[in-house]
């Protein structure tokens, strides 16, 4: 026959009270383990502020409580290695990244910074092994990653093997221009007040020259350019640039500069060449910015006998400043132009203004938005030729592929002098194809 044990009241009463604390371990935790939750969010979020603001140090204390509170997720790490990353701290950077590769949404991503981590400690080799995982582990949203990762695999290995790798890319074209006009060479100028189509074509490449040591890198780059119209030939230009630069970098002030040749044609004939100079100093502001300042004097060695007037010197100086953020950028420039010609009267005076707003819409395509104003002043023997000109412009670039990418311009430019002859008003809309090597 089945039978039951009964318990002593008493030891009911023990039972009950078991019962309670076991009921009450149960549910403290869970609610304090809501509460730290709760917690991690709040450091998290208070970490993004200061990390949008360019306040690492204070944004990677905030990380650092949202982890001890329990926060675990791949955007904690990564944003814990950028800061680390941007403080110097390359060693704290790469455990964080390799913490935050453990997330497959995170790996791509990650192996990207981890080889820019080994970068900056000198382990080349690291460096490149993590940046040819990126194509690896890369997704269909991650075209620009993986461009972001063969530039920097080009560099390194380029390095590596003693300067004999190069980065070139090309690009073809072809639009319409409604006034047909040469403006890069406006002082003497004046627009055909006709519409032509026309086909273009850019080449740039760029390639070490030397084995550097670490934080100090020597190339040399060159472009070359081609507009050809389709029936205003006289109007047909060309160029060819090429440079030695060196970058350096002294307590986080990136320094450059160079020394190069330039070389103009117009109408399938030479038009000017000459040597040029370039030197530039950038520095990272504490709000998520960047300031830079340029200085480039180029000469005009003029090639055809009727423009002999413009030879000489034409020296710019340029301060800018703009966003440091990778989905979008701003900036706001101001240029200082002074012409040292043969001819003064042909020897303009300039300040041009600009600003452009580049964002991603989407992730393959990008947009950017820009505006320009230049002010030039002609000192002559009668009244002095004062010009205003007003630029607009447009730039869509959809990436196809890792190494191919289509763009679309429109370019609108309204040109107002004292001189009736330079007025005009310029529309230039274009489609090009490019490949990255």
């Amino acid at each position: 026959m089945p039978f039951a044990i009964t318990p002593h009241p008493d030891q009911r009463c023990r039972l009950l009270l078991l019962c309670l604390a076991l009921l009450c371990c149960l549910t403290v935790p869970a609610a304090s383990r809501a509460d730290q939750g709760g917690t991690a969010s709040a450091f998290f979020t208070a970490g993004k502020k200061s990390f949008q603001t360019g306040d690492f140090a204070q944004a990677l204390t905030l990380f650092q409580q949202a982890q001890a509170a329990g926060l675990d997720k791949p955007a904690l790490f990564h944003n814990m290695g950028v800061c680390h990353y941007r403080l110097g701290q390359y060693a704290a950077a790469n455990k964080a990244f390799l913490r935050a590769a453990t997330f497959p949404a995170m790996t791509a991503l990650a192996s990207y910074n981890l080889g820019l981590v080994a970068e900056k400690q000198g382990d080349r080799q690291a460096a490149i092994i993590w940046l040819q995982k990126v194509a690896v582990h890369a997704g269909e949203d991650d075209a620009k990653l993986v461009l972001l990762s063969r530039a920097a695999l080009h560099r390194l290995q380029a390095r590596q093997e003693g300067g004999h790798n190069w980065t070139p890319s090309v690009a073809l074209g072809l639009g319409y221009d409604d006034n047909v006009a040469l403006v890069d060479h406006d002082e003497l100028t004046a627009a055909s007040n006709r519409g032509d189509s026309f086909v273009d074509a850019f080449a740039f490449f760029r390639s070490p020259a030397l084995n550097p040591a670490v934080g100090q890198d020597f190339f040399v780059q060159g472009s070359l350019s081609w507009r050809d119209y389709t029936d205003l030939h006289a109007y047909d230009t060309g160029s060819l640039r090429l440079e030695g630069r060196s970058h350096l970098n002294v307590s986080n002030l990136d320094l450059a500069g160079g020394l190069g040749y330039n070389y103009l044609s117009w109408d399938h004939a030479g038009y000017s060449q000459g040597p040029l100079v370039n030197l530039q100093a950038q520095h990272a502001l504490t709000t998520g910015a960047a300031w830079r300042l340029r200085y480039e004097a180029k000469y005009h060695d003029i090639l055809m006998a009727d423009y002999e007037a413009l030879q000489g010197w034409q020296h710019r100086a340029t301060v800018e400043v703009f966003t440091t953020a990778t989905d979008h950028r701003l900036l706001l420039g101001y240029t200082f132009e002074e012409n040292n010609r043969q001819d003064h009267a042909l020897s303009p005076r300039r300040h041009l203004l600009n600003a452009s707003q580049e964002i991603h819409p989407l992730d393959r395509l990008s947009l950017t938005l820009g505006l320009g104003y230049q002010d030039s002043t002609y000192h002559q023997a009668g009244p002095d030729r004062s010009e205003d000109r007003y630029e607009a412009s447009l730039l869509l670039s959809y990436a196809l592929s890792s190494q191919w990418e289509l763009s679309g311009h429109c370019r609108h430019t309204v040109n107002i002098s004292s001189t009736p002859l330079y007025d005009f008003h310029r529309t230039i809309t274009g489609l090009s194809l490019g490949y990255f090597f």
